[in-house]
């Protein structure tokens, strides 16, 4: 039996057509429907806010994306145009979405990171605003995000109370690489302390404290 490939017009023997789309269209743009999509999760049910993957394969850094359809206003909002499209996509294709349980950062944790010399007292106190910030924003403080593209590099979105070219939507993105040891934000150049990266480690520390028993802890991160 033949067959016709609907992306170049060859026809070719049915037994082949998989070989050849892999050797032919493997890098070409797959349709969203219910068993290809980007996976999200909900990072913020009262605005809306949810972390979108970039790529169907392998880790990426989510972006943010607001899909509020309830209440007085609705905004559906990416920090990407290109994102925007692919939100429309999935509304209307009637995608579903899961949410993501926030964990509630206990003071004393932070604290004792501070006895163990992994930041100062302002940096605490600095966290600790941060998450008073938060609660009265009815915003989850710090989420982690997971779809399962990689076992080495963590991310979490934390909530951003200022609006920046970095952060357009309230929330940011921070990734931890275990192989490599290394934080990274979009608001701080690498190896520099910023707020988002102390919130992540006190969320870290709290619920994977064998990250920093299984690797030599940097200050400067």
């Amino acid at each position: 039996m033949k067959m016709t490939c609907p992306h170049c017009g060859l026809t070719l023997r049915t037994k082949n057509y998989k070989a050849h789309m892999m050797r032919r269209h493997s890098n070409q743009s797959i349709d969203v429907c219910l068993a290809s999509h980007l996976h999200c999760v909900c990072v913020d049910e009262t605005t809306g806010l949810f972390a979108v993957q970039r790529t169907g394969h392998g880790f990426s850094v989510p972006v943010h994306v607001q899909r509020k359809t309830w209440g007085m206003s609705h905004n559906i909002r990416c920090e990407l145009e290109e994102c925007q499209q692919y939100q429309l996509l999935a509304q209307r294709s009637g995608l579903g979405f899961k949410t993501v349980k926030e964990v509630f950062l206990q003071e004393h944790i932070v604290m004792e990171m501070v006895d163990l010399k992994f930041f100062g007292e302002a940096k605490a106190a600095t966290c600790i605003k941060r998450q008073k910030a938060a609660q009265m924003a009815h915003a989850p403080l710090c989420v982690r995000v997971d779809f399962g593209g990689s076992s080495t590099q963590i991310c979490l979105s934390v909530f951003e109370p200022e609006i920046h070219s970095f952060c357009r939507l309230g929330r940011i993105f921070v990734t931890y690489n275990a192989l490599r040891n290394t934080w990274h934000c979009a608001c701080a150049k690498p190896r520099i302390s910023c707020p988002h990266k102390n919130i992540t480690k006190w969320h870290l520390f709290q619920t994977q404290r064998d990250i920093f028993k299984s690797t030599e802890y940097t200050l400067y991160f």
